[in-house]
């Protein structure tokens, strides 16, 4: 197509398209609409998905404190008896509590890890299941 002729075909072919291409991005778009008002009355909230990929990072987070804190227990335990040995977990639980009493430091943090696990767990159930009341 050369000439006059094919420049006014390919305007027109150019044209046609510009039209095909804005009515189809009219339509994407009022589909999108559409789409959305059907998930909002099926009661679709992506903010349950975004939820519980926090949990499961919170989850994951938790679960490698708690492996820690298991493993620093051992290596604890395993410097009492060779007391030869850097007790890692003794240093530590130290500095928590500047009086030298470790072992109330360690229970305390054992135990503050466990009412962190809890209350994920809760905060997991609540995210799957909704709120529910105990009683």
């Amino acid at each position: 197509m050369t000439g006059c002729t094919g420049y006014s075909r390919r305007y027109e072919y150019n044209k046609k398209m510009r039209i095909w291409e804005t009515c189809t991005i009219l339509a994407e778009k009022e589909f999108k609409k559409l789409q959305d008002q059907a998930d909002y009355n099926k009661k679709v909230d992506p903010l349950v998905y975004i939820g519980k990929l926090v949990m499961f990072v919170v989850t994951a987070l938790l679960a490698i404190l708690m492996v820690t804190v298991i493993i620093m227990t051992y290596i604890a335990e395993l410097g009492a008896e060779q007391s030869d040995k850097v007790n890692p977990m003794e240093q530590i639980a130290k500095k928590i509590n500047e009086d030298g009493d470790t072992t109330s430091s360690l229970l305390l943090t054992i135990l503050l890890a466990h009412m962190f696990m809890g209350m994920a767990y809760f905060f997991i159930v609540t995210t799957f299941h909704g709120n529910v009341t105990v009683g």
